[in-house]
C-alpha cells in the first residue's frame, strides 16, 4: 500500500511538473508572439544585460532545448519508476514463493504427524487385542483346570457335588471365596494358637502354685503321693480343657444346598478376647463396666456360646479369681 501511495504521488508530481513546462512553453510562445508583432525585443531578466534580443529561431531553439530536457527527466523518472515497480514485483514474488514453500513444508509436516500417529493407533490397538487374546486364553486354562479339579474331587467324593456353572466370572468367584476362606482358616489357627498359649501359661501358674502349697507342708511322706497327685489332675486337667477348647471353638464355616443344588459356604470370623487387656480388680468401677462392655461385644461378634465365653473370661481374670 506504502509503495502505491508513493507511486500515486510521484506521478502527481511528474503531472505538475509537465503542466509546468507546458505553462513556461505557452509564455515563451506568448512572449516570441509579441516580439514579432511589435518588433519588440523580449523580455530579458534583469541579471542579463547587454544581450541582443533573441531571435524566433534562438527562441526556438531554447524551446526545444527545454523540451528535450524536460522529455529526458520524465524518461528517467520513468526508468526510475519502473525499475522500483519490476523490483516491488520481484519482491512480492519471493514472498509468496517462500510463503507457498513454508505452507507446503508445513503440510507435509502435519502429513507426517498424521501418519506417525495412525501407526501408533494401530499398533496400541493390536497390543490391546493381543492382550484381550492373552487374558482370554488364561481365563479359558483356569477354568479348564478348576473343572479338573472338581471333576476329580466329584469322583473321590460323589457326597459333595457341586454342579459347575460355565460362566468364567463365576469360577472367578469360586477363586476369590477359596482364597478368602484360606485366608481366614490362616487368621484362625493363629489365633487358636495364641489362645493355646495362653491357656498352656494359665495351667503352669495354676501347676506351680500347687507345687508351692505342697512344698509348704511339714509331711515328707505325703510329697510323693502330692506330687502324683498332681500331676494326674495336671494330665486331667489339661485333657478336660483340651476338650472343652475344642467343644467351644465356635464353627467358623457353614453350609447351605439351595434347590437348583448349588452350595453356598457363609464363613464367619473367628473372635478372640487376645485383643482385650486383662481384667483387672482394682481398677475403678468405670473402667471395669468399660472392660465388661467391650467382653460383651467380642462375644456377640464371635457367636460365642456359653461355655465359650467362661472360658475366654477365665483366661483374662488373674489366677485368684479363676477358681
Amino acid at each position: 500500500m506504502e509503495f502505491m501511495q508513493k507511486m500515486a504521488e510521484s506521478m502527481t508530481e511528474m503531472k505538475d511538473s509537465m503542466a509546468s513546462v507546458e505553462e513556461k512553453v505557452a509564455q515563451v510562445q506568448k512572449q516570441s508572439a509579441r516580439v514579432e508583432k511589435k518588433n519588440v525585443p523580449p523580455l530579458i531578466s534583469s541579471n542579463v544585460a547587454n544581450f541582443v534580443p533573441m531571435s524566433p529561431q534562438v527562441v526556438e531553439a531554447l524551446r526545444a532545448e527545454a523540451a528535450l530536457n524536460e522529455r529526458q527527466r520524465m524518461e528517467a523518472a520513468l526508468g526510475d519508476f519502473q525499475a522500483q515497480l519490476e523490483s516491488e514485483k520481484n519482491r512480492q514474488a519471493l514472498e509468496v514463493a517462500e510463503e507457498k514453500a513454508c505452507l507446503e513444508s508445513e503440510g507435509k509436516r502435519q502429513t507426517l504427524e498424521l501418519e506417525a500417529t495412525r501407526k501408533k493407533l494401530l499398533a496400541l490397538q493390536e497390543a490391546r487385542e493381543r492382550d484381550r487374546e492373552a487374558a482370554i486364553n488364561v481365563q479359558k486354562y483356569y477354568a479348564s483346570q478348576l473343572r479338573e479339579k472338581r471333576a476329580a474331587t466329584t469322583q473321590s467324593n460323589p457326597r459333595v457335588e457341586v454342579p459347575m456353572p460355565s460362566q468364567v466370572p463365576a469360577q472367578i468367584a469360586h477363586t476369590t471365596a477359596d482364597n478368602h476362606f484360606a485366608a481366614q482358616l490362616q487368621a484362625t489357627l493363629r489365633n487358636f494358637q495364641q489362645a493355646k498359649v495362653k491357656n498352656d501359661a494359665a495351667r503352669s501358674s495354676r501347676r506351680g502354685s500347687a507345687r508351692r502349697i505342697s512344698k509348704r507342708g511339714n509331711d515328707p511322706h505325703d510329697s510323693d503321693s502330692d506330687s502324683d497327685s498332681d500331676k494326674k489332675d495336671d494330665e486331667s486337667s489339661d485333657d478336660s480343657d483340651s476338650s472343652f477348647f475344642e467343644e467351644s471353638v465356635p464353627n467358623a464355616m457353614t453350609s447351605k444346598t439351595s434347590q437348583a443344588g448349588t452350595t453356598v459356604f457363609t464363613f464367619k470370623p473367628y473372635v478372640n478376647a487376645s485383643a482385650l487387656e486383662d481384667f483387672n480388680e482394682k481398677a475403678s468401677l468405670s473402667t471395669r463396666i468399660r472392660w465388661l462392655e467391650k467382653f460383651q461385644s467380642m462375644a456377640v461378634q464371635g457367636g460365642w456360646s456359653d461355655k465359650m465365653r467362661i472360658y475366654e473370661m477365665k483366661l483374662k481374670l488373674p489366677s485368684s479369681a479363676r477358681d
